[in-house]
């Protein structure tokens, strides 16, 4: 079997998507020994200038797709996508699109992975040019793909709601932490780089874009009061870049007059992220809505105590091992964080959950099962055609 994989957004983001694609081969090269993998640096409306530089598994049956041809040339071939079709992704039986897109095959079968709908169930968080895209990608992914790959239970759910595919055509894969957040870092690490990011105080922790699904707003009102109330003397960390529509979080920010509380660290490199976690007291990721929810794993991991939202996919995550709430009760939010900041023993036995809980997922146990889904594909096409 071979099996063409979409490693493009490996090159530009380290979370995400890209986060995603890039443990998922690794895992597929850990366990499969066997079938050959041909890796799309370029890929489908992604085409990273440095795509040939993609980090790829030294495994004899993985190689980067192309590498010998012009970057230039690729591009254009890929622009052209249509004219080229099943000749621009090699000789594969299966093509795994790790990010929605539908590449354009008559024959090749198709694997596709959607991580989530948010853009069905929340259409006010995203531009317009963000919503047209992903919509008409994953309508085209939904009447095409062979198989589509959801994160979870709830966005498998949401993918039978909003496309109408039947559900025995998705098959549900979680996602995991990485090996790094299980690994204890020492207190000179994590003071070094607490002192990198201008953390001086005990610290409740926030990770991901600044979004309005994200809800952190809400977490901030929650920590104004307890700072108020004179409940914690901590600060509040928020890691990740500014994502989008973001005006009314900056503008109300400025209301709450809590900045000097507030550090904001921007884009965290990978390394610098488990002592990030294992400083924090707690952490607290109040989403509206998530397709998984990696940073609550992450946290677990690290053995972080968590706060999570009681909705979509993160009580799949969390099992009991987080203190769920309502993400738009502002009060459920101050009483989780006012517990927490409050008990060292509940501190330590959300710790102790977690890091059971984390144990649970393993992307190990991702590309096994992701590789059964292209075994199965494949046997249907060897059934089809009688070999």
């Amino acid at each position: 079997m071979r099996v063409g994989i979409d490693i493009s957004r490996t090159i530009t983001e380290s979370t995400g998507v890209g986060y995603y694609a890039k443990n998922l081969v690794r895992g597929l090269a850990q366990v499969d020994h066997e079938n050959e993998y041909l890796l799309y640096g370029a890929f489908c409306h992604c085409y990273p200038p440095d795509w040939r530089n993609a980090d790829t598994p030294a495994a004899p049956n993985f190689r980067l797709h192309q590498r010998h041809l012009p970057s230039w040339l690729v591009m254009r071939r890929w622009r052209n996508a249509a004219r080229h079709r099943e000749r621009l992704l090699g000789p594969v039986d299966i093509v795994h699109s790790t990010a929605y897109t539908m590449p354009p095959v008559s024959r090749v079968k198709v694997v596709v992975t959607i991580h989530d709908l948010s853009i069905f169930v929340y259409p006010d968080y995203h531009t317009a040019a963000n919503y047209q895209f992903v919509a008409r990608n994953v309508l085209h992914a939904s009447r095409r793909a062979d198989c589509i790959i959801a994160d979870s239970e709830s966005t498998r759910r949401e993918i039978v709601r909003f496309l109408h595919v039947p559900a025995e055509r998705i098959a549900v894969i979680h996602l995991a932490a990485g090996d790094g957040f299980r690994k204890t870092r020492g207190t000179d690490e994590i003071a070094r780089i607490k002192e990198r990011y201008r953390i001086r105080q005990p610290y409740f922790l926030a990770v991901g874009s600044i979004e309005p699904r994200k809800n952190l707003t809400r977490a901030l009102v929650a920590f104004k009061t307890l700072v108020e109330t004179g409940r914690v003397d901590w600060q509040f960390v928020l890691v990740g870049g500014s994502g989008w529509k973001n005006e009314s979080f900056y503008d109300q920010l400025r209301k709450l007059g809590i900045e000097d509380r507030l550090v904001f660290t921007g884009y965290v490199p990978e390394d610098d992220l488990p002592a990030l976690y294992q400083g924090a007291e707690v952490f607290v990721y109040p989403s509206v809505y998530e397709g998984f929810g990696l940073p609550v794993l992450e946290a677990m991991a690290s053995g972080t105590p968590v706060i999570t939202s009681n909705t979509t996919s993160l009580p799949e995550v969390a099992g009991d091992a987080a203190l769920l709430v309502e993400p738009t009760d502002v009060v459920q939010i101050f009483k989780a964080m006012d517990a927490l900041a409050g008990s060292t023993d509940l501190r330590q036995a959300l710790k102790e959950k977690g890091l059971f809980q984390s144990k649970c997922f393993s992307w190990e146990k991702t590309a096994r099962e992701t590789l059964e889904v292209y075994r199965r594909v494949n046997g249907r096409v060897a059934e089809r055609t009688g070999s």
